[in-house]
Order: C-alpha cells, then structure tokens, then sequence
C-alpha cells in the first residue's frame, strides 16, 4: 500500500523516507506506551482490514476520508501529524502525500482496533 502511494507521487525513495520515519514514530510511541498500547510493532494489514479501508474510502470519497483520517490523527497525536505536515511540505505534491500518511494511519488504527478486539 504505501508502496503504491509512494510510487504515485514521482519521487518513491523519498516519499517512502517519510513513511519509514512516519511508522517508525508510532511504534515508538507503542513501546512508550508499552502497557496501553496493543499495537502490532509489526503491523499487517489484512485483506479485511484494506476491504474496510477501500469501503470508507468508497463510502465518503476520497477527500473526506483524508480530512477525517489528518483529523483523528491531529486529535490523538498532534506532534506525527506536524512530521507529516513538515514532510509533505517539501514535497511537490502536499496532498497526494498526505493523503498517503491518512491512508496507512488510518490503517494501522483499524487493523490495531481488530487485533485489539481478537485478543479480548
């Protein structure tokens, strides 16, 4: 997936720096958050969970999706959403690159959020 994203955006090594420093940030917020924090450090995403993603994505559109994934990211974590806000701002297309950091948050709150759900 964020390879795909990466490639459409021109300049794929560079975008997929942003995405590595990007989940490397949150999974150092789940080790910080080692006793509340059910999160996969090694997260994959399921076929369910890209179904899911691919229905709210067809359900509301592509723009409103983005805006309430950068919403619930500035929300619960303001300081990865000003890592990708200052990411994507060197970049010649903003809003394709956040629409990639939107994409596999979103992500990786569903597939945790299912994982989390299994366990219990």
């Amino acid at each position: 997936m964020a390879r795909k994203c990466a490639a459409d955006m021109g300049d794929p090594s560079k975008t997929m720096v942003g995405f590595g420093m990007f989940y490397r940030l949150l999974t150092a917020q789940a080790h910080a958050d080692a006793g509340r924090s059910l999160m996969n450090l090694l997260p994959r995403i399921k076929a369910e969970t890209r179904e899911e993603i691919v229905g709210e994505i067809d359900e509301q559109g592509a723009e409103a999706f983005t805006l309430e994934a950068i919403r619930d990211l500035e929300e619960t974590n303001p300081e990865l959403m000003q890592m990708a806000h200052q990411f994507a701002s060197r970049h010649a297309d903003y809003l394709g690159v956040m629409q990639g950091f939107a994409l596999l948050y979103r992500s990786f709150v569903l597939q945790s959020n299912a994982d989390s759900a299994r366990l219990h």
